[in-house]
């Protein structure tokens, strides 16, 4: 018979094997989904701001950073350092 603590584990082991998927789209206050290269300097700039503020060390953190990282990104190949 298979414990909680083996199932559990069993879960762990396939997410931390699982290759995580390149953020590409931001979902908008509406619910809207725009491709983060179709989004202006400035409103990226001001969604990085925005996730920035909402880091608060919860599991909601790792969306944060993803994104961050993703619009840090998409800036920098803009030829605009920020972050």
């Amino acid at each position: 018979m298979t414990g909680i603590k083996d199932i559990v584990d069993s879960v762990m082991d396939e997410l931390k094997s699982t290759k995580p998927q390149p953020v590409t789209y931001w979902k908008m206050k509406g619910g809207k989904l725009i491709a983060i290269c179709d989004m202006t300097n400035e409103h990226l700039v001001n969604t990085i701001k925005m996730l920035h503020r909402q880091i608060d060390g919860s599991l909601h953190d790792d969306f944060c950073w993803d994104n961050i990282d993703a619009m840090q990104k998409e800036l920098r190949k803009r030829g605009i350092n920020y972050g």
